[in-house]
């Protein structure tokens, strides 16, 4: 049988269209702002914030997609007429959900784009959604724009019963690879079947881009923490395909943090005795401004001084007792700086 030609594939030994050479024939994909990454618990660039309540419109709906093996993942599209969007969680506007797809490895103990503290899950699904000021997915991308996109990612973890919440979802996938054509219509999934639970999780926000060519950084990425269960029998069938084309483990390694910011909203916020890292150090009074530039940025940030929680409508750290703030009602988003006395003196 033949297959589309592919200009890109996840087969690091190929040095015409795999990773290695994506920044090359996708220049986007060598840029400062990609994704995947490492979510870290600590460390340069992260921050605590309180978990903000979803508003999920239509998700526990009896939705019916559009199903597509892609060879490199199968791809469920929202079909004409159908209607699901996502707000609240810290988003800052309404988002509607385009499609949802998955990222899986070649064993059980490798999948996953993102890594949480270092460790790798066996799959990974991401909703992809675009900004509702845009008519179009297609215009949206063309945007450019910051938060044009919306990802809302789950892990999966293996179990040793399968998840018969995941019935409809492996079943498309047996039925579409048998497709001479390899798509069908009119499946029907309730995906709050399969992620309520996740979504009551804390989760991490970051700006990055696509995991694939072209990989631009149009994407406001959302990261649950509880994963999702799946056996391994149920795995394998996802895993099974003719077309290998693409090869076998259907993710992005993860991509440097550079200067951004990451936060994790925590459903349940504990005390922590911990010091607040040195601003100048980590760079940060110059990072925390690039949320600024764009209106779905973080509405608050904890910092933890000497025991204490402070919380704060625009993005403030303390440090050695100097706040240092990006101040919201700036129209040119400078960084401030406020000393003790309650003075404002402009750091730039």
């Amino acid at each position: 049988m033949l297959y589309a030609v592919v200009e890109w594939n996840y087969i690091l030994s190929d040095l015409a269209k795999g990773p290695n050479v994506w920044s090359t024939n996708f220049p986007t994909c060598g840029g400062t702002r990609n994704s995947p990454i490492n979510l870290l618990s600590a460390g340069p660039g992260f921050v605590r914030t309180r978990a903000v309540p979803w508003v999920l419109n239509n998700w526990n709906g009896d939705n019916s997609w559009k199903v597509k093996d892609e060879h490199y993942t199968v791809k469920f599209s929202l079909e004409s007429g159908q209607a699901m969007s996502t707000s609240g969680g810290g988003l800052g506007t309404v988002y509607d959900i385009v499609q949802f797809h998955f990222h899986w490895g070649a064993d059980n103990s490798i999948g996953s784009e993102h890594l949480l503290n270092g460790r790798s899950f066996p799959m990974e699904i991401h909703f992809v959604h675009k900004n509702s000021r845009y008519a179009t997915i297609g215009d949206a991308v063309a945007s450019g724009a910051s938060d044009a996109l919306a990802a809302i990612g789950f892990f999966f973890q293996i179990q040793a019963q399968d998840n018969p919440q995941l019935n409809a979802i492996i079943n498309a996938v047996q039925v579409v690879r048998q497709d001479s054509d390899f798509e069908v219509s009119g499946v029907k999934v309730r995906v709050t079947d399969f992620v309520t639970s996740a979504f009551k999780s804390s989760y991490y926000r970051y700006f990055g881009g696509l995991t694939t060519p072209g990989c631009q950084e149009i994407v406001l990425w959302t990261v649950f923490t509880e994963p999702i269960g799946i056996s391994a029998r149920q795995m394998q069938i996802l895993r099974t395909q003719a077309n290998m084309s693409f090869g076998v483990n259907f993710f992005r390694a993860v991509q440097p943090l550079g200067s951004r910011l990451v936060q994790l909203f925590e459903t349940q916020p504990a005390r922590r005795n911990r010091v607040c890292q040195d601003l100048t150090a980590l760079s940060l009074d110059l990072a925390a401004c690039l949320f600024l530039n764009d209106p779905s940025m973080l509405t608050s940030v904890c910092c933890i001084f000497q025991s204490e929680l402070f919380y704060y409508k625009s993005l403030r750290l303390k440090v050695n007792n100097t706040i240092y703030a990006c101040a919201t009602e700036s129209s040119t988003n400078q960084v401030l700086r406020v000393d003790n006395s309650n003075n404002i003196n402009n750091m730039t």
